[in-house]
């Protein structure tokens, strides 16, 4: 064997070399002239200590069968030799632990793949990821039936509860940090949007908007804060922006040119009793208001619209 030609036979050896050494019969004690008195002391061998255990990485590894001695592998324990092969075992086993889950090759089958799953921790199920202390951001709409198919995707691909768990919170936190900047974006742009409105239509803004409202009440009625509240794909909810305040605006101009007070009495002008059409009329001339200013200037672009409002609501408190 390798390692007892190397280590033991020496050993041997040398405690055999001793023997000879000494040169002594330990059965006679007497001197070979018989005289006991000139016998000198038997000397005792002298001890040579065992030559130290070297195991040389490069020897040992000669000694493998070709299929093993050329793996690459080995190479990594050409400067630590043994030693270092040994520490990477026991490095290995502590590791991978008990149970040994192989990785799965190309080859692999979907029960192989399940099982390597379950060694991770992946749930049994779908519905078995627990994520009782998710919460979505405050303020982000959160689809229950998407979250249930991003449970199944997780599942398909084998992720851990800690693992499934950690992507929902990641992904909501993104989607709440994109909502929040559209919003930002789209009041901006309304601030910007309305600025313009302002500088374009001048005094008559107020007039012009209240106008568009009533349009807009007209036309949509019950479903109007419904409709008002449409995302639009430039960020802006459909009842702010100013293309439809102008459109609105202006069919609103259309509608108080002819007297059209609206077929909804909740919007009508002829709704009015003759109280509250007397009371709208006094909150219209009221001095410094927007609509007394455009009614005292016949040249003002609103004119026509307030005037037509004002005489409306004038039969409505002197009713026939």
């Amino acid at each position: 064997m390798f390692l007892v030609d190397r280590l033991v036979n020496p050993i041997r050896m040398s405690a055999a070399a001793g023997d000879v050494a000494g040169g002594v019969d330990r059965g006679d004690s007497t001197s070979a002239a018989g005289d006991p008195g000139s016998a000198s002391p038997v000397a005792e061998p002298a001890s040579v200590p065992p030559p130290a255990a070297t195991l040389d990485w490069g020897a040992m590894r000669k000694t493998l069968p070709a299929g093993l001695r050329d793996n690459s592998i080995l190479d990594q324990f050409d400067d630590n030799g043994f030693e270092g092969l040994i520490k990477d075992r026991i490095a290995l086993d502590a590791l991978i632990g008990r149970e040994k889950v192989p990785l799965p090759g190309k080859d692999a089958t979907p029960e192989d793949m399940d099982r390597f799953y379950r060694a991770l921790g992946r749930p049994e199920t779908p519905e078995s990821y627990d994520l009782a202390d998710f919460k979505p951001p405050e303020g982000l709409p959160w689809d229950n039936s998407l979250q249930k198919v991003m449970m199944e995707d997780f599942h398909a691909a084998g992720l851990t509860n800690t693992q499934a768990a950690k992507i929902v919170s990641a992904f909501a936190n993104r989607q709440s940090e994109g909502l929040q900047k559209m919003q930002m974006q789209a009041q901006e742009a309304r601030s910007e949007a309305e600025g313009a409105l302002k500088a374009e239509l001048g005094e008559s803004y107020n007039g012009f908007v209240e106008m568009a409202g009533r349009a807009f009440e007209e036309a949509f009625g019950d479903n109007l804060q419904a409709v008002a509240e449409i995302q639009m794909p430039d960020g802006f909810l459909f009842g702010d922006h100013p293309l439809i305040i102008k459109a609105f605006g202006n069919l609103g101009k259309k509608m108080a040119e002819h007297g059209f007070s609206g077929s909804k009495q909740s919007s009508a002008t002829l709704s009015f009793s003759p109280e509250q059409a007397q009371a709208e009329i006094d909150k219209m001339e009221h001095p410094g208001s927007e609509t007394a200013k455009i009614l005292a200037q016949t040249g003002h672009p609103e004119h026509k619209a307030v005037k037509a409002r004002w005489r409306s609501l004038y039969k409505a408190a002197n009713p026939e």
